[in-house]
């Protein structure tokens, strides 16, 4: 084996790898939309109030030197208890301190607001990772598709 077939060889390798792992998340987040579902079927729909809104600077890693980010805590009434300054798993621009929000609150862990759309988003990433690791295959499919090909007609003579 030559050294460019070693180098084609190993890409075609790590890129197979890398569509699989790309499908792989897409089922996790697929897995977890349906686990969401599952809660969100029990679980009751509540007015809170953003009662603090942290906002913070993280450093980057060299691709974006550095990122706002923000933590937002809400406070409702549930089963006739007062929960505060509860962290709220959701942030948009849109928010304010004092703005009214809709969350999904669980019988078995009260103090744990989710957001109302979360299986949504969970389902959008699992299938934008599931189409990408498909699209990396087909394309690795027709690579060795078209090297054999051209191996042959070499051989042949064509």
């Amino acid at each position: 084996m030559s050294g460019n077939q070693k180098e084609t060889l190993f890409l075609l390798i790590m890129c197979s790898l890398f569509s699989i792992l790309m499908i792989a998340l897409g089922a996790g987040l697929f897995i977890a939309g349906n686990g969401y579902s599952d809660f969100k079927e029990n679980a009751i729909p509540v007015t809170a109030v953003i009662s603090k809104i942290e906002t913070w600077v993280k450093s980057g890693n060299g691709i974006d030197e550095s990122r706002i980010m923000h933590r937002v805590y809400v406070d409702y009434k549930f089963g006739g208890e007062l929960y505060e300054g509860k962290i709220f798993n959701y942030y948009n621009s849109a928010m304010d301190k004092g703005d009214y929000v809709e969350i999904l609150v669980g019988n078995d862990n009260p103090g744990e607001p989710i957001y109302t759309e979360t299986n949504i988003m969970l389902y959008i990433g699992g299938g934008i990772f599931i189409t990408t690791g498909l699209l990396l295959i087909v394309i690795i499919i027709i690579s060795i598709k078209r090297k054999l090909t051209r191996k042959i007609e070499e051989e042949v003579g064509l």
